[in-house]
């Protein structure tokens, strides 16, 4: 049922998802801000835990962690805002906190970003702005909470997707995997493209190298969990292999093809297997930049294909 520019499927028992025009962009920033505060958050509280480092090259992370930060909050709000207009009513944003439905996944998801965006502020204000009463316990104590919250929007971004139970080709767990490692690999991206802008980046070369390999890991995953979506959505249950036939058919070709597949996993992976035989770090993020396209190419794909 189409109402307004919104798509409305009304599940098993019921209930009606509502999927607008910004459902695809809060998902995606969503998960963005989740992937590059995670990033951020574990390698600032590994990186502290050293002992061996040098002045440069605290210096030089901290200039990048600090910018990850500000990035991180800057997306979550953005991402916020799309959820906002998605709901259409202010005042429906704001009944999610005064009255909280004990199942609503929605309203979960909105709490959790609330919080990451909150600790995440605190976070990018503490680190780039003279702040003498936050110490360094606080600040990694925020951190761990940052990571808390950063994997619970990950994962729930593509819960929100696989609680519809109307729509087989959502109602699997692997789509909230998928989402996670996208949002993973997304944050890993976003901070490897704003190391390439920073004037010192070298000193943490051997910190890039290995965030990197992490990368390579993570977009294998990747590939195999899309796999393995493809094989069980093509002998799922009621429209399940319909959806999936769309993603190679038509427009949805291109985006998921050349978006998810090409620009989203096979391009960036080659790209770091070919740095890591190279032994260098990358002085072009085009790879990355086009693995956050795939990133939103996956859940416009998948939204759309759903909706059909």
């Amino acid at each position: 049922m189409r109402r307004e520019g919104t798509i409305m499927r009304h599940g098993e028992r019921g209930e009606c998802a509502v999927f607008g025009p910004f459902v695809v962009l809060y998902l995606f920033l969503g998960g963005c801000s989740a992937g590059v505060l995670l990033v951020s958050s574990l390698w600032s509280f590994a990186f502290h835990l050293g002992t061996d480092r040098t002045r440069p090259e605290t210096d030089a992370f901290r200039a990048l962690r600090n910018r990850s930060f500000a990035v991180g909050f800057v997306v979550a709000c953005l991402a916020a805002l799309c959820l906002l207009a998605d709901l259409g009513r202010p005042e429906r944003f704001v009944l999610l906190f005064l009255r909280p439905s004990a199942t609503s996944v929605i309203a979960f998801g909105t709490f959790v970003l609330a919080g990451m965006i909150a600790v995440s502020g605190f976070l990018a204000i503490a680190n780039n702005f003279y702040a003498p009463r936050v110490s360094a316990r606080m600040k990694a104590a925020a951190e761990i909470i940052c990571a808390i919250l950063a994997v619970a929007v990950m994962t729930y971004t593509g819960v929100y997707l696989q609680s519809t139970k109307a729509v087989a080709f959502w109602d699997t767990l692997l789509v909230p995997i998928l989402f996670v490692l996208s949002a993973v690999s997304s944050g890993v991206a976003i901070v490897v493209i704003l190391a390439a802008f920073m004037r010192d980046s070298w000193h943490i070369d051997f910190g890039l190298i290995r965030l990197h390999g992490i990368h390579v890991a993570v977009l294998v995953l990747e590939a195999f969990a899309l796999a393995a979506f493809a094989y069980v959505s093509a002998t799922g249950r009621g429209e399940a292999p319909s959806s999936l036939a769309l993603l190679f058919a038509g427009d949805l070709r291109v985006w998921f093809v050349g978006g998810v597949c090409i620009a989203g996993i096979i391009v960036p992976l080659g790209s770091e297997i070919a740095c890591a035989l190279l032994r260098r770090t990358r002085t072009f993020p085009l790879p990355d930049a086009l693995c956050l396209f795939g990133g939103y190419a996956l859940r416009y794909c998948l939204v759309a294909a759903g909706l059909h």
